[in-house]
């Protein structure tokens, strides 16, 4: 059926962004022969995505599809003692990969609401040497995986427009349960609710937002995870520790700000601003049975990004 009149666009465009990182650096704190605790442990995982996304809107109806190229890196050095309490460096520097993935959106739009989904496929990576040199060591030798994977994603969302006022409320699940690596080390899914608010202008608008979510990072104790019943001296968890040290991805509560400027018909740009406040998480430590191993995190990123339309 043709509906004369019916709207109907088709867009594209170019994009080139970073999509998180993690990482630490002891490398200042004192040797573990000497006291230290923190194994010299330096992590650095960087994530940067590129994307060509083109999106189809009719009659309120937008669907948008963007193929993903993901460049990576992945870096993981620590201080380790051998079993006659030799310390030595484990690790083999830094790898890179570059892999694929796709997005997929829709929207659709009824007098002031706007509903909404996405879905974010699986990006798996290949470090070579980086996690088998360093987990390794740790297990005995035997862990032998180099695959890292960005889970998946997918998620709805409802938003309400008036007199330049928008307030849209967001639910989405991350698969982390199924990635490579981090199912290895017990990271549980999260489900995140986020809450935003933005006033726009004719050129020019700004945002605001809040969201929540468990943390990833959980107590493994007693889960029985390969890579503890590898190392498994007393039953003490090595995955608690690998991850409050070395990927303390413990964030739980973030908040948001953010402006865009309209130049002209092509040329737009947006600055924003996330804090994640401070969460503690506590769990047994792999050093011996009964110890524990106590991670306080916080952050915060600044962006600007520069839109072109053509």
């Amino acid at each position: 059926m043709i509906c004369m009149g019916a709207k109907t666009r088709a867009m594209g465009g170019l994009g080139m962004w970073g999509t998180g990182g993690l990482g630490v650096d002891y490398r200042e704190e004192p040797a573990t022969l000497s006291g230290g605790t923190h194994m010299k442990m330096v992590t650095a995982l960087q994530l940067m995505q590129f994307g060509t996304p083109v999106a189809y809107t009719k009659n309120g109806l937008s669907i948008g599809i963007t193929p993903i190229v993901q460049y990576a890196s992945l870096d993981i050095n620590y201080e380790h003692v051998d079993n006659t309490f030799t310390p030595f460096s484990a690790g083999s520097g830094v790898s890179d990969d570059i892999s694929f993935g796709l997005n997929v959106g829709l929207a659709y739009e009824v007098s002031n609401f706007t509903i909404g989904a996405v879905y974010k496929s699986e990006i798996e990576m290949e470090f070579e040497d980086v996690l088998n040199n360093a987990i390794g060591p740790m297990t005995g030798g035997t862990y032998d995986n180099d695959k890292l994977s960005s889970p998946e994603e997918y998620g709805v969302g409802i938003s309400y427009t008036t007199s330049g006022h928008t307030l849209a409320v967001d639910w989405k699940h991350i698969n982390w349960e199924d990635a490579e690596t981090y199912k290895d080390f017990g990271w549980e899914d999260q489900d995140v609710i986020a809450i935003g608010y933005e006033y726009a202008a004719d050129t020019w608008s700004v945002r605001c937002g809040y969201q929540y979510a468990e943390s990833a990072v959980q107590d493994n104790t007693g889960k029985g995870l390969a890579v503890d019943t590898m190392y498994a001296p007393g039953g003490v968890s090595l995955s608690n520790t690998f991850n409050l040290l070395g990927f303390p991805g413990t964030q739980e509560e973030h908040v948001t700000v953010g402006a865009s400027y309209t130049l002209n018909e092509m040329y737009s740009i947006d600055f924003a601003a996330v804090f994640g406040l401070e969460n503690t998480e506590t769990m047994q430590n792999f050093a011996a049975p009964g110890a524990e191993i106590s991670t306080e995190h916080s952050e915060n990123s600044y962006s600007v990004q520069i839109n072109y339309s053509f």
